[in-house]
């Protein structure tokens, strides 16, 4: 068992790797009312194309990993999903990217929920049957996100700036492609992913650090048993949109609006993750809240709200500026004029720091609740990233260099009344 320390928060978290790949952390978070468990797999929305242990490709539809999510907390006698909450547990589950996560948070019971959450792997219950109930399910789930003009929009630009990637599909996939998933296709996607060497168990709470042995203990022999994991099939998008600026029309007192910035992917996954960090603090500075650019454009009606996010993975790299307000047009130009001249301009050393004493804060509160903890040790991992060295990587981060960090292709979609779009 290894410990990893951290100085600055005095908190340490442990982990053993077993022969079999699957790999145990165990984070003691002495005082804390809840306890925590989560299980994540290494199959997220974007493995639709990979190569099984047998050698043979596969191509999966779009939805599949978030179809599958769905469907694995079955078992013969109803869902795991009721029989843990019947011991007090608050049980969830999403589907990222790059990762599916099935967890659950209690005070009590902790082991007897532990033990249905190791089963999700094993038990397999989904019949055709229920994969057929399922589609409407979810086509349902993907029609209430097609209400919202947000989504539309965003959607919208993501799929025109990367029509060759995954990224380009929701996770959810289309009511179309759901329709191509059935329970073969979860078959095949549980023999070459969820096994053992692609899986980890995270628990968090009022544990000492002996606990790794009744963790142990606790694990299903399917656990240690070594099984060969897919190797994914994901390349690069290239290309460059045919269209820059896309136009929908709807009834909205606020017109809606993406501005999805194309860079190019970093293959490192060291550089990248350091590369993330660095985008999030200058974004913060040119962006934020209490930027120069949001109180101008906020005062002069362009915008009323604005969201700026940096995103990379497997392939992929952009960053998305995602807003309402009344002048679409004008928010494109300003938009397009800073970040031209960014390179010239740059930011100042004292509102780097600042941005930097805030980024350190807001991960610091974080560490007051179990569930941030454990999606963020998820996500970062990942990213190949270990949780306390983010900390480190912002604190010693230097920000001196502005050449061609918004060198890129974009996409402009926006959803408005037909009367408010001027050219």
């Amino acid at each position: 068992m290894k410990e990893v320390y951290s100085p600055l928060l005095k908190e340490a978290y442990y982990e053993m790797r077993l022969p079999s790949g699957f790999q145990i952390f165990l984070y003691p978070k002495p005082g804390i009312y809840n306890k925590g468990a989560f299980l994540a797999v290494g199959y997220g929305s974007l493995y639709e194309r990979f190569v099984g242990a047998d050698g043979n490709t596969y191509v999966t539809p779009p939805g599949t990993a978030h179809f599958l999510e769905h469907k694995l907390f079955e078992n013969e006698s109803g869902d795991l999903f009721e029989s843990m909450a019947r011991f007090g547990a608050d049980v969830n589950a999403y589907t990222a990217l790059d990762h599916t996560c099935y967890y659950f948070t209690a005070p009590d019971h902790f082991y007897e929920s532990l033990g249905h959450l190791l089963q999700l792997p094993i038990l397999r219950a989904y019949t055709e049957a229920g994969v057929a109930s399922e589609r409407s399910i979810i086509a349902s789930e993907i029609d209430m996100y097609l209400d919202s003009l947000d989504y539309r929009s965003y959607r919208t630009a993501l799929s025109a700036l990367y029509p060759k990637h995954p990224i380009g599909q929701d996770i959810a996939g289309t009511k179309e492609s759901i329709e191509s998933i059935t329970k073969e296709t979860l078959e095949v996607v549980m023999d070459q992913f969820y096994v053992p060497a692609n899986m980890f168990l995270f628990v968090i709470g009022d544990f000492s650090p002996t606990e790794m042995d009744r963790l142990l203990e606790s694990l299903p022999p399917f656990y240690h048993e070594a099984r060969p994991r897919a190797k994914v099939l994901i390349e690069r998008d290239e290309s460059v949109p045919d269209e820059t600026l896309l136009v929908e029309h709807d009834e909205t007192p606020l017109a809606v609006f993406d501005y999805l910035l194309k860079l190019e992917p970093i293959g490192d996954p060291v550089l990248a993750f350091r590369r993330y960090i660095k985008y999030n603090l200058i974004l913060d500075v040119l962006f934020g809240k209490g930027s120069a650019f949001f109180e101008d454009t906020y005062r002069r009606g362009i915008l009323t709200d604005l969201a700026v996010e940096y995103h990379y993975g497997p392939g992929y790299r952009y960053i998305s500026f995602s807003g309402e307000g009344r002048d679409p047009t004008g928010f494109r130009t300003k938009l397009d004029d800073l970040l031209a001249g960014f390179h010239q301009t740059g930011v100042s050393m004292e509102e780097v720091e600042r941005i930097k004493r805030k980024t350190m804060g807001q991960f610091l509160m974080g560490f007051n609740s179990i569930n941030h903890i454990a999606h963020t040790f998820i996500a970062f991992y990942y990213r190949q990233a270990r949780l306390f060295d983010f900390l480190d990587i912002v604190e010693s981060m230097a920000l001196d260099d502005f050449m061609n960090l918004f060198d890129g292709s974009y996409v402009f979609s926006t959803i408005e009344e037909e009367s408010a779009w001027t050219r």
